[in-house]
């Protein structure tokens, strides 16, 4: 039985470089134009996966699910929400409208706290899915204060999203990754014979934290440390975005890989990153 190839990408910011061509003197329709082309980039390097997994940060509301749908419109997708595509919405509702617009596609499913079970290569492939967010405690317990002050105070997180009637706050982010980890520990304890992929937005290991800011008090906000999950269940692939920064390692059993674009005057990559499983 032949491997399953999986095209991952993520951090893609589309939002940004459509302003930045609006500045720059562009009408609506080359916008569109620009955002099409970019989809044909990435589809053809995509074009020998089996599976596209798209993790979050796209661009805001539901236009990264729009897009992931035309770009890929042969292949089956998994698209994991960001922290962006939240940006002026209310949270709760937006994922809801995510939801319907992959519903109203062939080939995208959106996944929040959800389970994807499908067949590639002939093989049963499992895909749990979430944002995850954060605990604030990727250097331990002491700065777990210190780094939702920091972001509260810094991230546009807590300034574009609404949770409810009231801005989103980093006691907000460590509710849902309080639930999203016990869902992920609930789901991976179940015995199955698929082969498990877990996608998260936000990083599970202070490994894919960029060298330059690892110790960093507001590096929790982007991601938290999930290497007991990894020893105690084993999935063979976890895949997320958020740091703007490339990463392919193991831990015990697990192989973490993160393939994000970046803001585009970081151009930390483009097209997609196969894996194979």
């Amino acid at each position: 039985m032949s491997d399953a190839r999986i095209a991952l990408l993520s951090d893609l910011h589309l939002d940004i470089k459509k302003r930045l061509l609006l500045r720059e003197g562009a009408d609506d329709a080359a916008c569109n134009l620009a955002m099409a082309r970019l989809g044909e980039e990435v589809q053809e390097a995509a074009s020998k996966a089996d599976l596209v997994v798209v993790a979050g940060d796209v661009d805001v509301g539901t236009a990264g699910v729009t897009w992931a749908a035309a770009a890929f419109r042969s292949m089956p997708v998994v698209y994991v929400a960001g922290n962006h595509e939240f940006y002026r919405y209310e949270l709760n509702s937006l994922i809801d409208q995510m939801r319907a617009t992959a519903a109203a596609t062939d080939n995208v499913h959106f996944l929040d706290a959800d389970e994807l079970v499908l067949t590639l290569k002939g093989r049963t492939m499992r895909v749990l899915g979430c944002t995850a967010w954060t605990d604030y405690q990727l250097y331990g317990p002491g700065v777990a204060d210190e780094a939702m002050q920091r972001a509260e105070a810094l991230m546009y997180d807590h300034k574009r999203i609404t949770f409810g009637d009231a801005l989103f706050r980093p006691q907000d982010a460590l509710q849902l990754h309080t639930a999203a980890t016990a869902w992920l520990d609930e789901r991976l304890s179940t015995q199955t014979d698929a082969t498990t992929i877990v996608v998260t937005h936000h990083a599970p290991t202070a490994q894919s934290i960029e060298p330059r800011f690892r110790g960093d008090s507001l590096s929790p906000a982007f991601g938290s440390d999930l290497t007991a999950l990894m020893h105690r269940h084993a999935p063979p692939l976890w895949l997320h975005g958020h740091t703007h920064y490339n990463v392919d390692y193991t831990v015990g059993s697990t192989r973490v890989v993160s393939h994000q674009w970046g803001y585009p005057n970081e151009d930390v990559a483009r097209g997609a990153k196969v894996i194979e499983v």
